[in-house]
């Protein structure tokens, strides 16, 4: 996909996309629309405030600017997650939630002002028009897109806007200190929901679901399909970094583990209650499952963890989720924005509302009450999803100033450059799982992105082993992102992963 940086779920991070990017508790609505909010023909107060101001004011203004602040801020009054979405942001959440854009297939990040490719879709539009992970961005459609002496320039923005005026594209690259031009041909690019799907050991496989898109269902049972064919006895869920999505998607996947006419959980609006219950005997019913959760496991995510421990039917294994039980609808405006609304809440199917308190943490409607599950287990409303088993976050791994190196995409650019310069060799590595057994970093590694870490303000000479185990690890998992894009990533990463080493304690008890 196009993004201006490579991403991964990481705990101390979630204060940040929680509210911006996540895609909450969506309810799919197709062709929700309004023709007159933000319109100045509207005879609304806020209008005539914005015309007053514009013709009056001192100064010159970006009235649109001004327009959608004061609507952002009156959105914000009435819950944390209704919000104002700009033209741009409803195309990329629409893609998210759609499972497709149309864009070039690749991934990037800035190094020394110029936009670096990290990696590519295969058979992705970059990757069949000859573009290498490596190449250096010059010039797009014969515009400067590096970033020296353009302050405020965005490339993200700049690629989106060419692409709206013609698919057709030329990219002026540097690559090996020589000048090459290609021409690309923007398409249709997916955005798999599920970002790897393998299986652990003989018996046990693993599905990473990173959000509920409109292709979400289709690809677990094609993915659950294939892994039941190489054996596949008992399946890990991991919504880890899972923010929600489209609502119906989980209620599907989830039906697949019960059986036929089972509560998976209920709605409440305005028109009344509806509840959702399973329409037949779902594939997967009898299937041994675990579901790993963290904080920033939200909404639909949470919705699928709920109905698994109202009835016991699967250990949940992590940190305590999000806590987000509003359901939203995205209405379109009619200047490209959106405006996304709290439509509906909705409860597990014991009752419980997981929402966590916000605003008037008094509020009766607010306060905890107890529920207990199929197997006699104490669950409580507004207390999101507190897992059955509880893995800790350990900051003894993962401490500041690893943290500070990671966060600002410094090891990334590191991990990025490592490859760069040893490709042939990593590539003699057959799969992830072959690069985990076979692949060991040197001391001269460690020294390497120790002196690379200091050189961007980062003293990690002094860190404790398990700290520095913790990184080397890290530096391990992102080369085989840089090798398998996100399968790489994820495989290598579970081999070490604390969370993953519990759920499959648990489905082998």
């Amino acid at each position: 996909m196009n993004t201006p940086k490579l991403k991964i779920w990481l705990p101390l991070l979630i204060a940040l996309s929680m509210i911006l990017g996540m895609a909450i508790g969506y309810k799919l609505k197709k062709d929700t629309t309004t023709n007159t909010f933000l319109k100045n023909t509207s005879p609304s107060s806020l209008n005539e405030i914005t015309r007053i101001i514009q013709k009056n004011y001192v100064d010159d203004i970006d009235i649109n600017y001004v327009r959608n602040k004061a609507v952002s801020s009156f959105l914000k009054e009435l819950d944390p997650y209704s919000a104002y979405l700009t033209p741009m942001e409803a195309q990329v959440f629409s893609e998210e939630m759609q499972g497709t854009f149309k864009g070039i297939g690749i991934d990037y990040e800035k190094i020394d002002d110029t936009i670096n490719i990290f990696s590519m879709t295969s058979k992705g539009p970059a990757e069949i028009a000859g573009m290498k992970v490596g190449d250096h961005l010059i010039k797009l459609n014969g515009m400067d897109v590096t970033y020296t002496n353009q302050p405020g320039f965005d490339f993200r923005k700049t690629l989106r806007e060419q692409i709206r005026k013609s698919n057709e594209l030329s990219f002026t690259v540097s690559r090996n200190h020589k000048i090459l031009e290609i021409p690309v041909i923007a398409t249709i690019v997916p955005l798999p929901s599920i970002e790897v799907a393998y299986k652990i050991d003989t018996s046990i496989a693993l599905i990473k679901l990173s959000k509920f898109s409109e292709t979400s269902y289709k690809e677990f049972m094609q993915h659950t399909e294939t892994l039941a064919a190489k054996g596949m006895q008992s399946l890990i869920i991991d919504l880890r970094g899972n923010t929600g999505g489209i609502m119906e998607q989980a209620y599907q996947i989830a039906s697949e583990f019960f059986p036929a006419n089972r509560l998976i959980f209920s709605t409440s609006d305005k028109a009344g209650k509806k509840d959702y219950k399973s329409l037949r005997d779902g594939i997967h019913k009898n299937l041994p499952l675990a579901v790993l959760v963290d904080e920033a496991t939200a909404s639909s995510a949470e919705i699928f963890a709920a109905v698994m421990q109202d009835y016991a039917r699967a250990p949940i294994i992590g940190r305590q989720t999000y806590g987000k039980a509003l359901v939203q609808n995205l209405f379109r405006l009619s200047d490209g924005g959106a405006v996304r609304i709290s439509v509906a809440r909705y409860f597990t199917p014991l009752g419980r509302n997981i929402q966590k308190q916000f605003g008037n943490v008094n509020d009766s409607s607010q306060q905890k009450k107890e529920f207990v599950n199929k197997a006699g287990q104490k669950l409580y409303s507004h207390d999101a999803i507190r897992p059955d088993r509880f893995v800790a976050f350990d900051t003894l791994h993962f401490p500041e100033q690893v943290r500070n190196f990671y966060v600002n995409g410094s090891l990334n650019q590191f991990v990025y450059k490592y490859y760069i310069a040893n490709a042939e060799n990593l590539h003699r590595y057959t799969s992830p799982h072959d690069f985990c057994k076979r692949f060991q970093t040197s001391d001269n590694d460690w020294k390497n992105i120790e002196l690379y870490a200091l050189n961007k303000g980062y003293d990690i000479s002094s860190l404790a082993p398990v700290a520095r185990q913790e990184l080397l690890d890290m530096f391990k998992a992102f080369l085989g992102r840089q090798l398998w894009r996100n399968e790489g990533y994820f495989i290598i990463s579970n081999y070490t992963n604390a969370t993953v080493k519990a759920a499959v304690a648990e489905l082998k008890k």
